[in-house]
């Protein structure tokens, strides 16, 4: 997808993201889980829509659900804006012409969470992936989510009404 914002703009995002981690600085901001997922290089899924885009989510769903997709009339494309121009992208070749059935619904919301989650935002990301490593190395911020994940077991284990909760 286009954008107006500089690639460099992306890569500094991530640069003051990460200094602020290294510098152990509280930022006000609400990033989504799935970022964190994809800078630590593991792969991405339907599920991670639910946090930040839960309508989305739910048509998702309600597609792999359906009995009756063929009526939907859906086809493998997708319409988005682009600075008030409407672009369809085909999620694979030859897709604006193909329907969407029961045989390859599966199919389909793979290929549309794989354009949502990685391929729209391909070069926003790539700049943002670079800027936040040129502060971090991996295995510092794999250490530090494992540590995060440890406390959190604690502190679960710590309350009163988890204490006899196993894991």
């Amino acid at each position: 997808m286009n954008s107006f914002e500089s690639q460099l703009n992306f890569e500094l995002i991530g640069t003051l993201i990460a200094l602020a981690i290294y510098n152990s600085v509280l930022l006000e901001i609400h990033l989504p889980r799935v970022l964190y997922r994809k800078l630590m290089d593991e792969p991405v899924s339907m599920e991670d829509l639910q946090e930040f885009e839960p309508q989305l989510y739910t048509t998702l769903q309600n597609i792999l659900k359906s009995q009756a997709v063929e009526a939907m009339d859906l086809h493998f494309s997708v319409d988005y804006d682009n600075y008030g121009m409407v672009m369809t992208k085909e999620l694979k070749e030859g897709g604006a012409s193909l329907l969407v059935t029961e045989a390859n619904k599966q199919e389909f919301v793979a290929l549309y969470t794989d354009w949502v989650l990685n391929e729209s935002i391909k070069a926003q990301f790539a700049s943002f992936y670079k800027g936040f490593y040129k502060v971090v190395s991996r295995d510092s911020i794999k250490v530090r989510a494992a540590n995060q994940a440890l406390q959190q077991r604690r502190d679960h284990q710590a309350h009163p009404r988890n204490r006899n909760t196993r894991f």
